[in-house]
């Protein structure tokens, strides 16, 4: 049985199909939808300027609008026409997810507050960018709120609305840590053509960053390869070095000289302290993949932890076999905090505490199974499936212990 996700998925897949380039009907969205939220019929636009049924053929953008059409009908509209042109030459939604690519938020507030203020967009398309100030904003929950309106109207979207609708869509789950579907947003993005560079840069960028969460190896390395090769004026250093840097992660799991190789290619170009952390995450995790865990924690020691860094640090702790070692991380480990998007993170950290203070086998499985093993569609938004497989070895570890045999069979062949 589909879910709201899949249902909302399929529909974008069914309008989008057919359609892989990105048109310009801005002027004809912008016109119909105008006249319909004034409520006039055809005929009272029409009036004086042109005929209906030529206005209906504008509307559905099967004729070339004229200048002198368009200035006569947006004033009938009470639009700004200079205005309207000047923001649509610029393919304003093209424009936001291009800037939120380069990391330039100045330049995107003021994008998004002008065209606000000019009033010359369909209500829809002002969700659209207010949902995208939302999402930058880290105004979570507002987003989510807002997101919920524009799905009741997705039947509406058309070209560019909908593949920045699927975007803010993915891009919004990536942020609270729903990275499944996520994941399955950013597969109909990465089936489409686009005209635009700029704009595949920017979706390419945010799947990649969802790829390497979820260890999809193998299209992470597809969609890299089409990440280089796309040419833009000017592409954002941070977003192409930390590619490099996940890159180097995903050869690195396999192949171990390969791997320390790339890294170290990679380090050269790590100048500022977001690269630094970037680096310092992925290599832990390709350090954890070959099962390094004394140079794991000798460099988690050395650096300055970022939250995200906390499951690997877990991970670690419930691996190694020198007790003395992982007990001086206790007192640490205790004193994290955590938001409601990072109740993974909660769940694991406190399940390596329960682990590390030896409670008994019987406690640790009624922990696991209250907030794990009977939330699997839970589990199956985490990111990190090495954490996962560590998180049933725990439980299965412990299930042996107390005899239950027939149990530790069933999550295998369960996995």
């Amino acid at each position: 049985m589909k879910n709201k996700v899949d249902n909302k998925i399929e529909l974008i897949r069914e309008k989008m199909k057919g359609d892989n380039t990105l048109r310009n009907e801005s002027y004809a969205r912008l016109l119909k939808r105008r006249r319909l939220e004034q409520r006039k019929t055809l005929e009272d636009v029409a009036h004086g300027v042109c005929s209906a049924s030529y206005l209906c053929r504008i509307e559905n953008a099967q004729v070339e609008i004229r200048d002198e059409f368009l200035t006569h009908l947006f004033e009938k509209l009470e639009i700004n026409y200079n205005a309207v042109k000047e923001l649509t030459d610029l393919n304003l939604l093209e424009q936001l997810v291009k800037l939120y690519y380069d990391e330039d938020n100045s330049k995107l507030d003021e994008l998004i507050n002008k065209a606000v203020e000019n009033n010359i967009y369909s209500d829809l398309e002002i969700q659209l960018i207010k949902l995208f100030k939302l999402i930058v904003d880290n105004d979570y929950e507002e987003a989510k709120n807002l997101l919920k309106v524009i799905d009741k109207t997705l039947d509406k979207l058309i070209g560019i609305e909908l593949i920045v609708y699927t975007f803010l869509s993915a891009l919004l789950s990536y942020k609270i840590n729903n990275l499944v579907t996520s994941f399955k947003l950013i597969r109909v993005l990465l089936n489409l053509k686009y005209e635009n560079d700029a704009l595949k840069k920017a979706i390419y960028d945010l799947a990649l960053n969802v790829l390497s969460l979820l260890d999809e190896d193998v299209l992470f390395i597809e969609t890299y390869h089409d990440y280089k090769n796309i040419k833009v004026v000017e592409s954002n250093p941070n977003k192409e070095v930390t590619h490099e840097i996940e890159y180097s992660l995903v050869i690195g799991k396999n192949n171990l000289v390969k791997g320390i190789d790339l890294f170290n290619e990679v380090k050269e170009y790590i100048i500022n302290d977001y690269l630094k952390e970037q680096f310092n995450y992925h290599y832990i995790k390709f350090l954890i993949f070959h099962k390094k865990y004394d140079e794991a924690f000798s460099l988690l020691n050395t650096i300055d932890k970022s939250k995200r860094m906390l499951p690997l640090l877990n991970y670690c702790i419930n691996n190694c076999n020198d007790f003395l070692k992982s007990i001086n991380y206790l007192k640490e480990i205790k004193y994290y905090k955590f938001n409601k998007y990072e109740s993974f993170m909660l769940f694991y950290n406190e399940l390596t505490i329960l682990n590390l203070e030896k409670r008994n086998h019987l406690e640790l499985i009624e922990f696991l199974k209250n907030n794990f093993i009977h939330r699997k569609n839970e589990a199956k938004e985490i990111k990190n499936s090495f954490i996962i497989n560590n998180i049933y070895q725990i439980y299965r570890n412990c299930l042996f212990e107390i005899g239950k045999y027939k149990e530790v069979a069933k999550t295998v062949i369960e996995m």
